[in-house]
C-alpha cells in the first residue's frame, strides 16, 4: 500500500468526526446571527412589562397570596361586556382543582355597572385612579399572589373569536399555577 491512500484512510475518519461537531455549529452560528430563527411564546397573553403591582398603584392586594384575574366593570355593561364576563366565569370553573388557587375580581369605578353583575358571583373591589388608568377596556389582567400585574388579555373580535381566547387564557393560567408554589 502507499503512504497516500493510507493517510487518506486515516484522514477520512478524522474528518468525519470533526465535521460531525464542527457543521452544526457553525450552522447554528449562522441561523442566529442571520435572525432566521424566531423564537416561540408559549403564552397567549402579553406579558405586562416592568413588574407593576397593586402597591405601585396606590391599592391594596384584594386577595393576598391567591392568584388573581381583574377585569375592570365600564360604565355601560353591554353585550361585549356581559360575554367577558361570562368567560371570565366559564375559564374560572374550566381550572377544576386548581380554581381554589385563584379569584376572578371586578374592579369597580364610581361609573361601573353594578347591574350587569346580579347574574354573576364575582367578588368586587373599588380601583384606584391610577388603576383604573392602567386598564384598558375588554381588558383581563392575571395578577400573582404576590400582586403583581403579570398579564393581559385583549378580547377583541366576536364571540367565538373571545371563546378562543378565554380557551387560551386558561391553558396559560394551568401552565401558570403548575410552575408556581406560591398561592
Amino acid at each position: 500500500m502507499t503512504t497516500s491512500k493510507k493517510s487518506s484512510r486515516t484522514r477520512t475518519p478524522l474528518l468525519l468526526l470533526l465535521g460531525a461537531f464542527v457543521v452544526p455549529v457553525v450552522a447554528a452560528q449562522l441561523v442566529l446571527s442571520m435572525n432566521w430563527y424566531k423564537g416561540g411564546a408559549t403564552n397567549s397573553g402579553q406579558l405586562i412589562p416592568g413588574s407593576p403591582s397593586y402597591h405601585s398603584f396606590n391599592m391594596q392586594n384584594p386577595q393576598p397570596e391567591h392568584w388573581q384575574l381583574l377585569y375592570q366593570l365600564p360604565a355601560k355593561c353591554d353585550v361585549d361586556c356581559q360575554q367577558h364576563l361570562y368567560i371570565m366565569q366559564q375559564s374560572y370553573q374550566a381550572l377544576a382543582k386548581d380554581k381554589h388557587r385563584l379569584h376572578p375580581i371586578i374592579l369597580l369605578t364610581q361609573y361601573s355597572d353594578t347591574s350587569a353583575l346580579s347574574q354573576f358571583t364575582f367578588k368586587t373591589y373599588t380601583a384606584s385612579t391610577s388603576l383604573q388608568q392602567f386598564m384598558l377596556p375588554q381588558q383581563v389582567v392575571v395578577v400573582d399572589p404576590l400582586g403583581q400585574l403579570v398579564m393581559q388579555y385583549q378580547f377583541q373580535g366576536d364571540q367565538k373569536t373571545q371563546i378562543i381566547q378565554g380557551k387560551a387564557m386558561v391553558k396559560d393560567m394551568r401552565k401558570m399555577l403548575k410552575l408556581s408554589r406560591v398561592g
